[in-house]
């Protein structure tokens, strides 16, 4: 097993203890050498005491330069080596420093990426919740599409039937003119007064009368001038018909024209028919002295169409 360092440092120690005393005995032991080249070398000639002690006295000196300058390194190397070992110490202390901030920062990169992990699942569930959502949504928005698909089918068909309905009540309702119709029948027609018709109404029933009056009353207050009958016994025209005499004037036909166009305009049902083929009744009444029967215009007055 390897000694540790502090073990070696004691035995460098004391080593060098005792070589320093080591020194100082080979020193001594140089300078007794000295004494006795001069007390006993008498017989000796004086250069050879001389030279022995010289080379004696470089040795001693030697061996004493060694120990003072060999304490001085050891000194020295005492003080390099507390340098050192006080560098290895603030080297191991920078190193655990470092340590201790590595450990750190692992934590911390621990904890972030934990944290990060945690994100991460949060992010997925949020992920999940928001796919969860849109589908949701999207089953929301079929839902709403079909309820609306259904709610405008309803409609078109509640439409439908609001118009079947207002048709039916149409066809049964009675014929008639407002006020408002009247009026512009009128000022429609006024433009040609003078204009003279024959007005046929072919059933003596509540609505035919009624209405045919209007009509009548229009024309008179439009300053035309009007002969008008009823038919007696069964009918034979369901409608309203206008006929213009062959040759008739172009005024004549505007006045036609003009006679149609308001009266399809508020709704009643009519058209022209040929003139020659409108035969008056066999049978018919007459309010005051027969007409002429022989007007440019004819107006037939039947049943209202169904």
């Amino acid at each position: 097993m390897t000694p540790d360092a502090e073990a070696l440092k004691a035995v460098f120690a004391t080593n060098r203890t005792w070589s320093e005393w080591a020194t100082v005995a080979v020193f001594i032991g140089l300078l007794g050498d000295i004494l006795v080249i001069f007390l006993f070398s008498k017989d000796k000639p004086k250069s050879e005491t001389w030279l022995a002690f010289l080379c004696t006295f470089i040795i001693a000196a030697g061996v004493y330069g060694e120990y003072s300058f060999g304490g001085k390194a050891s000194v020295a190397a005492d003080q390099l080596q507390k340098i050192s070992d006080n560098a290895v110490a603030g080297a191991n202390a920078v190193a655990e420093s470092a340590k201790a901030t590595a450990k750190g920062f692992e934590r911390s990169i621990a904890a972030s990426n934990a944290r990060a992990s945690e994100a991460e699942a949060q992010v997925a569930y949020a992920n999940a919740a928001s796919k969860d959502a849109v589908a949701k949504v999207a089953a929301a928005e079929a839902r709403i599409a079909e309820a609306n698909r259904a709610a405008a089918e309803a409609n078109r068909i509640a439409e439908t039937e609001r118009l079947a309905r207002l048709q039916l009540q149409a066809s049964l309702a009675d014929r008639t003119l407002s006020a408002e119709q009247q009026r512009r029948l009128i000022e429609n027609l006024s433009p040609f007064a003078q204009s003279v018709v024959d007005v046929v109404l072919w059933e003596d029933t509540y609505e035919v009368q009624t209405f045919g009056q209007l009509v009548i009353n229009s024309l008179l207050k439009a300053g035309w001038t009007v002969h008008f009958e009823t038919a007696g016994g069964g009918t034979g025209v369901s409608g309203m018909f206008i006929g213009i005499k062959t040759g008739s004037s172009a005024k004549v036909k505007e006045a036609s024209d003009a006679l149609v166009s308001e009266l399809k305009s508020a709704g009643i049902a009519c058209d022209f028919w040929q003139f020659d083929l409108m035969i008056f009744p066999g049978i018919r009444y007459f309010n005051g002295p027969p007409p002429p029967e022989n007007s440019p215009i004819k107006v037939f007055i039947g049943r209202k169409p169904r």
